[in-house]
């Protein structure tokens, strides 16, 4: 039905095509920031004796609004944070 009417058949094609490349862009920015993004831990609003944070590879460590009696050990293995 459409190749009666070549226009209207190059314009469907183009039209699927760009969804699609654009589907896929979409997808491969998500997909770099998935891998380039740091992992995070934090330890938030808490009353700890002690506590210890330990990460393996590059990111974010935080520790926000606790009270802390003891000691507070924040160590990263393998890497260092951004």
């Amino acid at each position: 039905m459409l190749t009666q009417n070549w226009t209207a058949a190059w314009w469907a094609c183009t039209g699927v095509l760009v969804t699609l490349g654009a589907a896929l862009a979409i997808w491969q920015a998500r997909t770099e920031e998935d891998a380039t993004s740091p992992g995070r831990q934090s330890i938030e609003g808490s009353e700890i004796g002690s506590g210890e944070q330990v990460m393996d590879g590059p990111g974010i460590q935080t520790v926000s609004g606790s009270k802390v009696e003891g000691s507070m050990i924040q160590r990263q293995d393998g890497g260092s944070a951004p």
